[in-house]
C-alpha cells in the first residue's frame, strides 16, 4: 500500500531502514500485509506481531511473503501486547527497522491521504449493553484523540467491524454525536 511503500521509502533515503535490517511491526493485518510484501521485495526479513484472534485470510497472506507471525493472545495484551513485543524484539535484535507509533498519519500527511482508525475487537460482540466494553470504546477514542487528532490526515471512525447487540445502532448514534459535539479541531472529520 502506498502509506507503507512511503514509510519504507523514506526509511531507507534517511538511512534508517539499512540492507539487513529486520522489519517488525505491530498489526492488526492490513499494514502487516503491506511490510511483509515490501520486505520480500526488498530482500528484509519481516517479523509480524498481531493478535491472535485476526482472521486466518491475513495470517495465510503475512506466510506468502515468508514472514514471521508472532501472535498475541487477549491475556498477553492482544494489540497492546503486539506494540510491547514488537518494540521488546526491537531492542534485543538491534538492527531493526520499527515504524514509530504515528509513521502512518506523517506518512498519510506528506502523501495527502486521509488516515482512518478504529479500534477493534474480536468476535463482533454485543454492544450498547452497558458492559465494560462500552466505557473501552470511549476511552479508547480518547487515547486516539490525543495521539493522533492533530495529523491533517486524521478521520475519526465511529467504531465499527460489524459491531453486535440490540442497542449497537443507539450506542453509535449517541457515540457519534458525542464525538462530534466534543471535537472541534478541523483535522477531526467523524463518519458514521
Amino acid at each position: 500500500d502506498r502509506m507503507a511503500f512511503h514509510i519504507c521509502r523514506t526509511a531507507i533515503g534517511q538511512g534508517v531502514l539499512r540492507p539487513g535490517d529486520t522489519i517488525v511491526e505491530a498489526t492488526s493485518g492490513n499494514t502487516g500485509i503491506s511490510f511483509s510484501a515490501l520486505g520480500a521485495a526488498l530482500g528484509h526479513p519481516v517479523v509480524i506481531f498481531m493478535p491472535d484472534w485476526m482472521s486466518e485470510e491475513r495470517k495465510a497472506v503475512i506466510r506468502s511473503f515468508e514472514a514471521e507471525i508472532r501472535l498475541v493472545s487477549r491475556e498477553a495484551g492482544g494489540f497492546l501486547g503486539s506494540i510491547e513485543c514488537a518494540e521488546t524484539l526491537a531492542r534485543e535484535l538491534g538492527r531493526v527497522f520499527l515504524p514509530p507509533a504515528d509513521c502512518p498519519f506523517r506518512a498519510a500527511d506528506e502523501l495527502g491521504m486521509y488516515f482512518q482508525i478504529e479500534t477493534c475487537w474480536p468476535d463482533s460482540p454485543a454492544i450498547g449493553e452497558g458492559k465494560p466494553l462500552d466505557q473501552w470504546i470511549y476511552d479508547e477514542t480518547d487515547r486516539i484523540l490525543k495521539y493522533y487528532g492533530n495529523h491533517p490526515s486524521f478521520i475519526l471512525m465511529s467504531h465499527g467491524n460489524e459491531p453486535g447487540g440490540k442497542q449497537a445502532g443507539a450506542y453509535l448514534a449517541k457515540y457519534v454525536a458525542h464525538y462530534r459535539a466534543k471535537e472541534d479541531r478541523k483535522s477531526t472529520r467523524l463518519n458514521s
